[in-house]
């Protein structure tokens, strides 16, 4: 059987080989390696043109526009809300009204506070009974649906 001798850069011996004028390796492949040739002076100033490009300085950004626009939004949201008071005050039968009071509107959601769950029982009855498509109307803002919270709090026993 012959045997196969295969010619690749694997590290030959070498006895009396000196790269360079170096010391002595004993193993030696031949090869130099050349991304060390360039200058520190060099590779610096390569590293300090790319930092000069991938920071940037302090830009001064006023908020004069974002401010306006997001007191525009409260203003809207704020209208709507107050709009949506005003006709729950308007539609709702006294009963109904003495016993509540509106307290946001978030999303098309009306968010009404009561104060007992018969009250509760009794707007609602109001409000699915067709009172919710006169708040629509009377109010024109984007109601679409009426949630009581039941609380105690800020009632007086004469409203």
């Amino acid at each position: 059987m012959k045997e196969r001798h295969a010619a690749s850069a694997v590290i030959a011996p070498s006895e009396n080989h000196r790269p360079e004028g170096g010391p002595h390796l004993g193993w030696y492949t031949g090869r130099v390696d050349t991304r060390r040739e360039r200058p520190v002076q060099a590779e610096a100033a390569s590293l300090e043109r790319l930092r000069g490009n991938r920071v940037r300085g302090d830009r001064g950004r006023g908020l004069g526009d974002e401010l306006t626009a997001f007191v525009k939004g409260i203003k809207k949201i704020s209208g709507q809300a107050e709009r949506a008071a005003g006709a729950w005050g308007a539609a709702a039968p006294d009963p109904v009204r003495a016993t509540t009071r509106v307290t946001d509107l978030k999303a098309g959601t009306l968010v009404v506070a009561v104060r007992s769950a018969a009250d509760r029982h009794a707007a609602d009855r109001w409000v699915r009974g067709g009172g919710l498509a006169d708040l629509k109307a009377i109010a024109k803002a984007p109601i679409t649906r009426v949630r009581f919270v039941l609380t105690d709090a800020g009632w007086s026993d004469n409203p």
